[in-house]
């Protein structure tokens, strides 16, 4: 997994490096992108991108406290 602790909110992600951070497979990003589900992505010149600010607000939000 690529350490992007440092890097900006700002920065932003392809799928295949979002896949490679979170362990999530590319098709599920891909499926509730369609579903409207998950993160916020921006589309570029036609590509899927996700900021990883946005991606870190969505899985903050979606973390619990183990017991």
């Amino acid at each position: 997994m690529p350490d992007l602790s440092g890097a900006p909110d700002e920065l932003l992600l392809a799928p295949s490096e979002l896949t490679a951070l979170s362990g999530i497979a590319e098709v599920t990003w891909r499926l509730w992108r369609r579903q409207g589900r998950g993160p916020t992505w921006l589309v570029i010149e036609g590509m899927p991108r996700l900021k990883l600010g946005e991606y870190r607000r969505w899985l903050n939000a979606r973390s619990q406290p183990s017991n």
